[in-house]
């Protein structure tokens, strides 16, 4: 089935810069823009066709995704969609979505669980080899190249409870007692855990013993990596996040470690303040969300390279979050992004892309609502694992592009303009 025309969204080169009075706002990104071809697709018109997993069906519903355009994917971290209006959309990811199996064939990336015969469970079609224990005792495990990773948790009271795997293969849970449960999915470069708490308990700590095989943790700002004895970052431990059920308090907790065995095994702590957890504003059941992912090509997630600046403080290219606002110590952070794997051969020139956009989502939610701005930045060369307040002069950029409010934990897009061959700068309230 051919159409004539051709929409493709594709995620921007930019700048964040935020400011918000005395708050903070740690955000996540994915970034899109829009353009016209001729081009084939694949699809079943027989049933209604099935995108990735990394494509939720409220999103499939609202672009109307009909079939894919693989030829014209040139690389790990794009999709390209027919739509039913006959355009196509392009979703870039700052995280491979696809891999290259053993037999050379490029494969996308599923996150179901399938359930070996032994009882035991294992990631379905991934590029890491994910396993997880039938019991919450056996612990959980990937590999993926020279990197293995180990985990166990510590339940209250030594308590041993069977998984149970979600009807859609997606999420394993193993519930402690009637309060707490633990609960592991895959994500696209590792495994996600999150420890559900239902009511307070009175519990402030929860540990897990981590068995890296050869790596040791090492703390970068706020955040824990694993590292090799040269001292390259091979994996991450993502910030330790809770959300509240009703996503209006959502805070940090603190993530300390000690040596078991050096260079093989440690004792993991997540730390949560008593007080938070008290709180009549934490809507309870609560996530307390750590997530073990691999340094994918030697730079975080591979395809975009993000960067939070601090004005009185180091930067940070590693974390898991990025921060827009003024918040002690650091002073003023604000955020630098680039697409270095973006690729636009398929786009003849400026003039076919129709749109273009980032959307961000707020984690934290410490403020009510907060503006955020996008402006064109020209404050020179940067490199996420060098740059600093000073060297990247943060407030060289110009024209204004676009402006979104943020409230709560929602995302949010801006519109940047109808290019994408220059950096971008937004923020909240221009200092």
């Amino acid at each position: 089935m051919n159409y004539k025309t051709k929409t493709v969204k594709i995620f921007l080169s930019l700048m964040l810069v935020a400011s918000i009075f005395s708050s903070i706002m740690p955000i996540s990104a994915t970034r899109i823009v829009d353009v016209a071809k001729t081009s084939e697709f694949d699809s079943n018109d027989s049933e209604k066709f099935k995108a990735p997993d990394i494509i939720d069906e409220e999103e499939q519903e609202e672009k109307s995704y009909i079939g894919r355009v693989k030829e014209d994917e040139k690389d790990l971290y794009t999709f390209i969609f027919k739509n039913e209006d006959g355009s196509n959309t392009m979703r870039v990811f700052d995280h491979p979505v696809k891999y290259i199996d053993d037999k050379g064939e490029t494969r996308d990336i599923s996150l179901e669980i399938s359930k070996d015969k032994d009882g035991t469970f294992k990631a379905a079609d991934h590029m890491i080899k994910a396993s997880f224990g039938n019991d919450i005792s056996e612990g959980i495990g990937f590999e993926y190249d020279d990197v293995r990773i180990e985990m166990v948790a510590k339940a209250e009271n030594n308590v041993k409870t069977k998984a149970g795997l979600s009807a859609d293969g997606k999420k394993l849970t193993y519930v402690v007692d009637d309060k707490t449960s633990y609960v592991y999915s895959l994500t696209y470069c590792g495994i996600k855990e999150d420890i559900v708490v239902n009511e307070y308990t009175g519990q402030t700590e929860y540990e897990f013993i981590l068995k890296t095989n050869g790596l040791h943790p090492v703390k970068i700002d706020e955040s824990v990596f694993l590292a090799d004895n040269d001292e390259e970052i091979k994996a991450s431990i993502g910030d330790i996040i809770i959300f509240t059920t009703d996503n209006r308090n959502n805070a940090f907790g603190d993530l300390q470690f000690e040596t078991v065995e050096e260079n093989s095994e440690y004792m993991f702590t997540i730390v949560l303040d008593p007080d938070y957890l008290r709180d009549e504003k934490t809507a309870y059941p609560i996530t307390i969300d750590p997530t073990i992912e691999i340094n994918y090509d030697n730079n975080g997630a591979g395809a975009i390279e993000d960067v939070t600046i601090n004005s009185l403080d180091t930067s940070s290219g590693s974390s898991g979050s990025i921060y827009v606002g003024l918040r002690n110590p650091y002073g003023i952070s604000r955020i630098l992004m680039r697409f270095p794997n973006l690729n636009l051969s398929e786009i003849a020139s400026d003039n076919d892309i129709i749109s273009a956009k980032v959307e961000i989502r707020d984690l934290l939610c410490e403020s009510e609502e907060m503006w955020v701005y996008c402006y064109i930045f020209n404050g020179g060369t940067w490199s996420e694992s060098s740059v600093d307040w000073q060297t990247v002069s943060p407030n060289s950029y110009t024209t204004f592009l676009s402006s979104k409010k943020i409230s709560y934990n929602e995302g949010h897009a801006l519109d940047p303009m109808y290019r994408y061959s220059f950096d971008i700068l937004a923020a909240v309230k221009r200092w």
